[in-house]
């Protein structure tokens, strides 16, 4: 999917290190990460929509969840309550 390999390829946007983005693909599977205060979330839901409108151009719709709460994901590991939710919802 040439949208997941974009986003793992390109640069840092400025301002991402302050919200510690995490991106993980795996299966048919996309985790990401941000940190919990609110500029982490705006971050997070402005990189949804971009990601959604992308898919969306080549008719493929996504669904997911989002879970705050404890969760290690760093350099391809990941685990914790917030990944445990996500997945259940």
């Amino acid at each position: 999917m040439q949208e997941l390999s974009e986003i793992q390829a390109r640069e840092p946007i400025v301002g991402e290190e302050t919200v510690d983005f995490q991106f993980q693909a795996f299966s048919d599977s996309i985790v990401v990460s941000v940190s919990s205060e609110i500029r982490g979330l705006a971050y997070l839901l402005n990189s949804i929509y971009i990601f959604t409108l992308s898919l969306m151009q080549d008719e493929l719709l996504i669904r997911g969840a989002i879970a705050k709460g404890k969760l290690y994901h760093k350099k391809g590991v990941m685990f914790g309550p917030a990944f445990i939710e996500a997945h259940r919802l």
